[in-house]
């Protein structure tokens, strides 16, 4: 994935995630914008797991993304952040999802939003 990000010329810092979702920290160049980079990445990337890892449904992401700004000054602490990212999710806690880590940013930034939107249901999720 750092090849395609290196590719489309952007610097990637540091990539985490866990199960569910991903963390990416890269530079943009003004040529290329947010959308057009996400579209590319989604795309390669679903292209390796599927010729990786076969399944018989397939992996695919899904349909939206967040992407987020920072001031070069918060660097360091938002590398560790995502270096975290394990740690954090994995504590059990089951206010370490990430819909309420996505909900608490947004939050925090005044950005208002309706979560049946922001988190469509799981189509694959089995009805209890």
């Amino acid at each position: 994935m750092v090849a395609m990000f290196k590719g489309a010329g952007c610097h990637v810092i540091r990539i985490n995630g866990t199960a569910d979702h991903v963390h990416i920290l890269h530079s943009l160049p003004r040529v290329k914008t947010i959308a057009d980079l996400m579209r590319d990445v989604k795309k390669f990337s679903s292209k390796f797991v599927n010729g990786k890892f076969p399944t018989p449904l397939g992996f695919e992401w899904q349909g939206g993304y967040s992407t987020f700004s920072m001031d070069h000054r918060d660097l360091r602490s938002i590398t560790r952040y995502i270096e975290n990212q394990k740690v954090h999710h994995g504590s059990g806690n089951p206010e370490n999802t990430f819909q309420k880590e996505l909900s608490d940013i947004l939050n925090a930034y005044g950005v208002e939003f309706d979560a049946k939107y922001l988190f469509p249901p799981d189509p694959f999720a089995i009805a209890s």
